[in-house]
């Protein structure tokens, strides 16, 4: 059988049939071929027991398999190649309260975000082109179903797991266990370029601290309003801003308009960390969290003249803030950072100058002087020093500072 146009999709058929005359015909098997133009308006026209997911869309297709078994249920093995994806499944779908499927499924395209943006995240910041690579075992129906066994490559991640998604009350429900070698949250954040604002802040010669200009673009949390999750994720390598976590585990969850990352761990510079973070995007995007660090090498932190440096630390630090950008994070901050440090030095302060200058001086002229130019040049160190650090507003104060030496 051929049929040569049905809506610009062209499809040929050859099998053998069995028992035409009772409810239940069987073909043995059927061989099919298919071509279109534009393959969306036959799914929607024959009513194709699909997700509503948009990934064929407005792409040409080219399709074939064999099929065997009853109109209710059938082994099946096909492929299809569009423009930049391509697609096979074996196994079995079968005719239920929905159509039900148990097999083995396999994707790959050339453009991920063309991908992501068809399933309807419209991410205008979305530029990642990498190529996917992604199989697992399918299990389920068109409403709920599970992917066990799965292994995906993205660009150069790889990701390993089982996850389940069902359709409750208008959400989407995740749950599972993921791991990764590398995930950059840019691949699952809706970031939106903002240009608006003032240029880079200056960096003053004499400043105590660096003035950094902070990333103004937008996170969006939209698309989350429609997802419940549940996902146990581990991960080599976290990816944002240019910063890079290592080591990093968590319990994420998401439900009713808040992210939450319970249990999480990660490395920054060597350094681990542990605690709790959220985000409440009900109306405008807030973050709190809670973290603990050790082992924390400070390594010249401050501006041109005057920095910090240090061997080990510890770190409790309680903070809140909006989530609507980075700049708004750093503008916002609230919250406090308890520390201890050990092998403390200070550079831009010479203590021990002024000190053998006022052991040796029998007059006072030029004190002010000496005193002035040794606490904007040299070094002291320190063997501890502990304290308290304050966020109001984006402003960062010290209370309860003590510097030590044996």
């Amino acid at each position: 059988l051929a049929i040569e146009d049905v809506l610009g999709t062209k499809i040929t058929l050859d099998t053998v049939l069995k028992n035409l005359g009772s409810p239940e015909p069987t073909f043995t098997p059927l061989n099919y071929s298919l071509a279109s133009a534009n393959i969306e308006p036959i799914i929607v026209k024959l009513g194709l027991p699909l997700p509503q997911w948009h990934l064929f869309k407005e792409q040409p297709m080219q399709a074939t398999g064999t099929l065997q078994g009853s109109l209710s249920e059938v082994e099946i093995n096909t492929s299809a190649t569009l423009k930049d994806m391509l697609f096979s499944y074996k196994g079995t779908l079968a005719q239920k309260e929905f159509f039900t499927f148990d097999g083995h499924g396999v994707l790959k395209s050339t453009n991920f975000s063309k991908i992501v943006n068809n399933l309807g995240a419209h991410w205008e910041k979305y530029k990642n082109t990498s190529a996917l690579n992604c199989s697992g075992d399918l299990q389920g129906d068109t409403q709920n179903w599970t992917l066990r066994a799965t292994q995906c490559i993205l660009g150069t991640a790889k990701y390993t797991g089982d996850f389940s998604l069902q359709q409750k009350e208008g959400l989407s429900v995740i749950s599972g266990k993921i791991k990764t070698t590398e995930l950059d949250l840019a691949n699952v954040l809706d970031i939106q370029s903002n240009k608006t604002g003032h240029e880079a802040n200056i960096l003053y010669a004499d400043d105590f601290m660096a003035h950094p200009s902070f990333n103004r673009d937008l996170y969006r949390f939209d698309a989350y309003r429609r997802i419940a999750a549940d996902i146990d994720l581990t991960a080599d390598t976290v990816l944002l801003n240019g910063a890079s976590l290592q080591n990093v585990s968590a319990h994420f969850k998401n439900d009713a308009n808040r992210l939450y990352l319970d249990n999480l761990k990660f490395t920054y510079l060597q350094a681990p960390f542990s605690g709790n973070i959220q985000i409440d995007y009900t109306q405008q995007p807030k973050i709190k969290g809670k973290l603990q660090g050790e082992n924390i090498k400070l390594s010249r932190i401050g501006g041109k003249i005057y920095t910090l440096s240090s061997e080990s630390g510890q770190a409790q630090i309680d903070f809140i803030s909006s989530a609507v950008s980075m700049e708004d994070f750093m503008k916002n901050l609230n919250g406090s950072v308890n520390f201890t440090v050990t092998d403390l030095k200070v550079n831009g302060w010479d203590f021990a100058a002024i000190e053998q200058d006022l052991q040796k001086r029998v007059y006072s002229k030029g004190v002010f002087q000496t005193v002035r130019d040794n606490l904007q040049r040299g070094q002291t160190d320190f063997a501890s020093g502990q304290g308290k650090m304050l966020f109001q507003n984006g402003i960062w104060n010290f209370q309860d500072t003590t510097c030590q030496n044996d």
